[in-house]
């Protein structure tokens, strides 16, 4: 597991991002990341220039990175200070970058500077989101342009996996183009807060993944078990913190696992396993795609993608079917696995309820 400084982050620090904005002179209800700033200025982690106005069209420079991170992690301010030649000692940004780079979130260069006025990249901020918070994803970037380092490619794949970005349109990322503090500020806020991960898959018309707003009660094999998107404290001190389905069984036991897309499909997994695809993309009738899960290898086939279901919950239209071994597995857009079929026809699972999470 990479060393980061995730088990510092408060639960108690997020905030609703609904909650009253304080004042600032230049933040404006139709600015595009406006809920996202009010949510971080709510959170004390944006706290703007002396003349009130928080500038969310100004490029974010490296020293921000490490205070708004620092805040937002509730890093001390009284530990040893950055020992970067260019970084002054009596500095607000010391002693965050001093922990930052403790914890292997940031780097200096060789040349034994930091260069806290340059400007922050996409691919930088790609880095140091997944090194502080360790988001979890297996599955290979798709994106193009980000394939220049593995460790590159992996944080990408990690903030689109984890609901962070989406990319453009034209399918690239643009690990290279300077981002502004308002475009920052929308990657932090989605990263910690699960309204803003909603935002970004509602963006998406094409997801199989599930409303994070809302708890998903099955039928298991007869058993009932409802699931919601929350936050996890680990099992171990070798699993990470962060978000993930909550499954409750009837008896109250609980277990986390993580539900992930990309371009290249959709994934879960468990916190002791790592991710397997149930879905790869794209969906065509008739294609097959191979998995290993707990050393064995899987194959699923869209026997059709364009089937009629029906469950407790409803009647879908437009299903996808896979099947594996025999075994019928039903997706629908925006709603998941809704049904599984055993080889002799038995109903193992099936989406029975549908209501607003509580949490």
């Amino acid at each position: 597991m990479k060393k980061t400084v995730t088990s510092l982050l408060s639960v108690g620090l997020i905030v609703s991002a609904s909650s009253g904005v304080q004042a600032s002179t230049d933040l404006e209800q139709n600015h595009p990341f406006y809920d996202e700033a009010s949510y971080l200025i709510n959170a004390g982690v944006i706290k703007g220039f002396p003349d009130g106005s928080i500038r969310l069209s100004n490029q974010v420079t490296r020293e921000q990175t490490a205070i708004m991170l620092g805040r937002l992690l509730e890093l001390p301010t009284t530990q040893a200070t950055s020992g970067f030649k260019d970084v002054a000692a009596g500095s607000e940004a010391s002693p965050y970058i001093a922990q930052l780079e403790e914890a292997g979130v940031i780097n200096g260069f060789p040349d034994g500077t930091f260069r806290p006025k340059s400007v922050l990249t996409r691919g930088q901020m790609a880095l140091v989101l997944d090194r502080a918070f360790d988001l979890q994803s297996a599955i290979p970037s798709a994106f193009a342009d980000t394939q220049t380092t593995a460790e590159l490619s992996e944080a990408v794949s990690s903030l689109e996996a984890n609901l962070v970005t989406n990319g453009y349109p034209d399918g690239t990322f643009r690990p290279k183009t300077e981002i502004t503090r308002g475009q920052f500020s929308a990657f932090l806020a989605r990263t910690v807060e699960p309204g803003f991960k909603n935002e970004v898959r509602a963006s998406n018309p094409n997801t199989f993944l599930r409303d994070l707003s809302k708890t998903y009660t099955y039928s298991y094999d007869g058993e009932l078990v409802s699931e919601t998107f929350a936050f996890s404290e680990p099992f171990s001190v070798d699993e990470p913190v962060g978000f993930a389905w909550i499954s409750e069984f009837a008896d109250g036991s609980i277990f986390p696992y993580y539900e992930h897309e990309t371009k290249a499909g959709l994934a879960h997994s468990d916190p002791y396993d790592d991710s397997y695809l149930v879905i790869k993309y794209p969906v065509k009738a008739g294609s097959s795609f191979t998995y290993t899960y707990w050393d064995v290898d899987y194959t699923g086939t869209y026997t059709n993608t364009d089937v009629q279901v029906t469950t407790p919950y409803g009647t879908f239209d437009h299903a996808v079917e896979v099947t594996e071994d025999g075994i019928k597995y039903y997706y629908v857009k925006g709603f998941g696995l809704v049904k599984e079929v055993d080889t002799d026809g038995t109903v193992y699972s099936e989406l029975v309820s549908i209501e607003e999470s509580v949490n």
